[in-house]
């Protein structure tokens, strides 16, 4: 299988239009349909110190938008669900063999998707069409699931035991040579096993966090 993320701009997705006018941040959590050109999206809103009636009276204001429910979270985020009809994006990728992993859109209305595919031609399909339909598409990076470098199980074992253990707390309540014993290795082989395995979980955060 593969993995792509796409960028997307359209003047018929609420998103781009929310994301443009104010600074802030919107993630898809999950969409489903609602009737044949009907969809219900739940989105997280970051808003970056923008009043929250700004935001949702942006979201009212679009063509597609027919009704928006909000829960703010905190002072600084909020839960919505938006009811879209005519949602080009979201139509096209419910028609679609390509599975969307995330959604999520910053300060200036790019939307990005992570999908998952199992053949190319199931992406060139979703783009065209999505072309078609007067969507600004980007291919940003497309990688084989098999090349993602992913923690190992012996890795995961060992953080996930020394995060319990109070390793990584301050002060430590375990040292190196402590978590070692544990495992029965060598603090040498402890030591670099958790430097790989923290250097994969920050590098996937960083990366999450660029898109």
């Amino acid at each position: 299988m593969m993995e792509a993320v796409i960028g997307l701009k359209s003047s018929n997705d609420w998103v781009t239009a929310v994301t443009t006018k104010h600074p802030i941040s919107v993630r898809v959590l999950d969409c489903n349909a609602q009737a044949e050109d009907v969809m219900r999206d739940l989105v997280e809103i970051s808003l970056n110190r923008t009043p929250l009636d700004d935001v949702v009276s942006t979201i009212k204001e679009h063509s597609c938008v027919q009704n928006v429910e909000v829960d703010p979270i905190d002072k600084d985020r909020a839960m919505a669900i938006v009811t879209v009809k005519g949602c080009m994006g979201c139509i096209l990728l419910d028609k679609t063999d390509c599975f969307l992993v995330s959604s999520y859109a910053r300060e200036g209305g790019e939307l990005e998707w992570k999908l998952i595919f199992s053949e190319k031609k199931n992406l060139q399909s979703l783009i065209w069409n999505l072309k078609d339909g007067g969507v600004d598409v980007r291919l940003k990076k497309i990688t084989s699931l098999n090349e993602k470098e992913a923690l190992t199980e012996r890795q995961e074992r060992i953080i996930q035991q020394a995060l319990a253990l109070g390793y990584y707390d301050f002060p430590k309540k375990i040292g190196i040579r402590e978590l070692a014993e544990k495992f029965d290795v060598s603090t040498a082989t402890i030591s670099e096993t958790l430097r790989r395995g923290q250097k994969k979980i920050l590098s996937d955060y960083f990366e999450e966090g660029r898109r």
